[in-house]
């Protein structure tokens, strides 16, 4: 968590591994929903294009993603289906080159 570069408010998450190569920066949260729901978020990106991607997935199947490159808050949202799932931000540096922040940020989660 951080105050840099929130999309609202004083924080938001940010990828943890800038600048390491060939690694992974993610949160991997489990929720239990008694129906059907939508999550949405904003995205912002800030990393070496085609190569450092974010992707969210759920129960480990991409849903949104990969994006790279340098992108301004966004607002993305997806379905959440009815049950126990794992959902999963994350951030994949490949072996070479950063740009930019090297980082991605997620702000304003809501599960509705």
């Amino acid at each position: 968590v951080t105050t840099t570069n929130p999309y609202e408010g004083r924080y938001c998450m940010k990828s943890s591994n800038e600048n390491q190569h060939s690694t992974t920066s993610y949160i991997e949260p489990a929720v239990n929903n008694s129906s059907e729901k939508n999550i949405s978020f904003y995205l912002k990106a800030s990393s070496e294009s085609n190569y450092d991607k974010f992707t969210f997935y759920i129960d480990n199947v991409a849903k949104i993603g990969p994006m790279s490159g340098d992108v301004s808050y966004r607002l993305l949202e997806c379905t959440v289906p009815q049950g126990s799932h794992t959902l999963k931000w994350e951030y994949r540096k490949d072996s070479s080159h950063s740009n930019g922040n090297d980082c991605a940020y997620v702000d304003k989660i809501i599960i509705h």
